[in-house]
């Protein structure tokens, strides 16, 4: 950590382990349009803010999170499901962060049913 005259900046890999990738977005409804993701895709993909990944790939992540928050809320009604699912996912998906390159293959396959399978907007 740098520091000029008592203020201190942090290095990119210190913002990292605070925000957990190289773009961090905030969750909102604008997300839950495909055409808005890539929108914000291709502007973080241009910029060079996330790299290693097609302007889809970062669509399909931004897409899965507000799937995933914004749907958390139902998965209550479901026998067997508890508050504690609903709690992680709205937790976990509040904030993307983006790492360059993606994130495992696990995730990005799952990232890419969710976004073959819903609609346009929800």
């Amino acid at each position: 950590m740098k520091n000029l005259e008592g203020i201190q900046f942090l290095a990119k890999d210190e913002m990292k382990l605070i925000y957990g990738g190289d773009a961090h977005l905030d969750m909102s409804d604008y997300y839950r349009n495909k055409s808005n993701c890539m929108l914000t895709a291709r502007r973080l993909v241009s910029t060079g803010r996330v790299t290693g990944m097609t302007q889809k790939q970062v669509a399909q992540e931004i897409f899965a999170h507000a799937v995933a928050y914004y749907s958390a809320p139902t998965l209550e009604e479901i026998p067997g499901i508890g508050e504690s699912i609903k709690d992680y996912l709205v937790d976990h998906a509040e904030v993307v962060d983006i790492a360059n390159g993606g994130d495992t293959t696990l995730r990005r396959m799952a990232y890419s049913a969710i976004w073959t399978f819903m609609g346009d907007e929800f």
